[in-house]
This record gives C-alpha cells, sequence and structure tokens, in this order.
C-alpha cells in the first residue's frame, strides 16, 4: 500500500510517480478493478476476500494489529510494515471494531480508496507481491530470501561445490568451526560415495531457487544480527519430508547454521 490522498499511509512516503506503464510482451492483460460505478469489480471483491482470509490467522473474521502488519509486510517489496500513524488512519476511516480489528468491510474500504483514488498501480504492484497475476489468479512464486548478500552466497555455494570442496567448506562452516572440526566436517560430505555432499548441495539449489521452499523465516531489515530459516521440502528423498535449515550472519558473512548436516562430525 503506497501513499496518497485518503490513504492511510502518510503523503511524504509517496515514491517517485511512475512513468506510464509498458505492458511486456506475452505479458496477461490486466482485467478491471473497478467497475463502471467505480465499485470494486467481483472478480477483485473475490480477491479481497480471498486476502482477507489468508491473512486473518486467527480466524475471527477481523484483521487485527499484528495481521495487518502480517498483511503489509508481505505486500511491500522491502517488507515496510504500518506505522502508528497508518494505523490510527485505518482505526478512524475504515469499518474498524475496537478489540478486535478491521472487518472485511473495512479491508475492502481500504483497498477500494486506494485504488479509486487514482493508485490503481500502487494495486496491481501489492497484488503482484501478494501473488497474483493479471486475471487476478494466484501465481505460486519462488519463495527466496530478501537478502541480497546470502542468495549470492548461495550462488557461490553450489559452484565451490563443483569443484573445490576445501573451500566449500570454509565457505559454508559456521565461524567458529576449528581447522580440526572443518576438516573432519569435510571428511563426513564425502563418506558413501559422496551421497551426504550430493544430498546438501541439492539443498542448497533448493533454497536458491525457491524450488520446494515452503517459507522462508527472515527480517530483511536488520543484518547485523540476521538469522534465515528455510522450511522446505527435502530433494532427492521418495516422500520428501519436510525440515528446516538456518544460515545466520557471523564475522561479516553469511553461514550455517542449525539444520545443515552439522551432526558429520
Amino acid at each position: 500500500l503506497k501513499a496518497g490522498a485518503q490513504s492511510p499511509l502518510p503523503q511524504q512516503q509517496q515514491p517517485c510517480r511512475r512513468r506510464a506503464r509498458k505492458k511486456n510482451k506475452g505479458e496477461l492483460e490486466r482485467v478491471p478493478l473497478l467497475d463502471e460505478n467505480g465499485d470494486c469489480a467481483p472478480a477483485f471483491k473475490r480477491v479481497l476476500l480471498e486476502l482477507f482470509q489468508r491473512f486473518d490467522a486467527d480466524g475471527d473474521k477481523h484483521l487485527n494489529r499484528d495481521e495487518l502488519l502480517v498483511f503489509s509486510r508481505t505486500a511491500n517489496e522491502d517488507g515496510r510494515e504500518f506505522d502508528e500513524d497508518e494505523f490510527e488512519q485505518i482505526v478512524d476511516n475504515f469499518d474498524w471494531r475496537d478489540g478486535k480489528g478491521l472487518t472485511l468491510r473495512g479491508f475492502q474500504q481500504l483497498m477500494h480508496t486506494q485504488t479509486s483514488g487514482g493508485r490503481e498501480e500502487d494495486t496491481w504492484t501489492d497484488l503482484t507481491h501478494l501473488g497474483y497475476d493479471g486475471q487476478l489468479q494466484r501465481v505460486e512464486k519462488a519463495k527466496t530470501t530478501k537478502h541480497s548478500e546470502l542468495q549470492e552466497k548461495l550462488d557461490v555455494l553450489l559452484k565451490l561445490a563443483e569443484g573445490d570442496l576445501s573451500a566449500f567448506v570454509d565457505a559454508f562452516a559456521p565461524a567458529d568451526f576449528s581447522g580440526e572440526e572443518r576438516a573432519e566436517y569435510q571428511s563426513g560430505l564425502q563418506q558413501e560415495g559422496g551421497a551426504k555432499l550430493k544430498q546438501l548441495v541439492a539443498e542448497l539449489r533448493c533454497c536458491a531457487t525457491g524450488d520446494g521452499v515452503i517459507e522462508v523465516e527472515e527480517d530483511p531489515k536488520d543484518k547485523e544480527v540476521a538469522q534465515v530459516i528455510y522450511n522446505f521440502r527435502s530433494p532427492g528423498s521418495k516422500d520428501k519430508p519436510e525440515r528446516s535449515a538456518a544460515f545466520a550472519y557471523q564475522e561479516g558473512q553469511w553461514r550455517a547454521e542449525d539444520g545443515w548436516r552439522l551432526d558429520l562430525l
């Protein structure tokens, strides 16, 4: 959700005005969000209901403060949340029930205000981040980290694993691993004909591409104390069990933490 007149976001946070958008070749035509009377079109109403139910985590048919924070983080590419002033505007201007939160009607009002107030392109940006295409159909988006340095580190690790196992272990292992522990870990990866290394590389590739990732738990705003947890379906396993593994920012680098088969020692 972006800033604008009668929007819950303050005007000073408005980004530079966008140029007219050009449709890429092969891109789906967009369905209208508003009908001829300026009301939410049926397809847009359906999406708003889906979003409301999706972020109503406790199922009480209201979006409370925490649920709206999750919504705003998901809708904004930079993970920005509603601030106090924005919350006050939501409470004051839309259908809000004290002690419960924003109703479905209030949520529809919120999104309609942005769309009808000359900010339809902003609404489309939000819908894209929320996983919808131009036909307002839900599309599965690959789940990868928002930390660009970690994403780059995953690509580097995959290349190192192909030709320089020692360098791979040095770049991958936790910062507090001693030289002896790194040597033992490298030896463990080579056991069973390198089967454990192949499985580890497959899991790293899964996290790098988002293929099979169920959820990425992270705070993209704070790198110095950051931990990124990948929840994914383990590739190469017959029944593809779900598991978790983490990276942490240690001594200026992203390194493996819990879950990355460090028990080979």
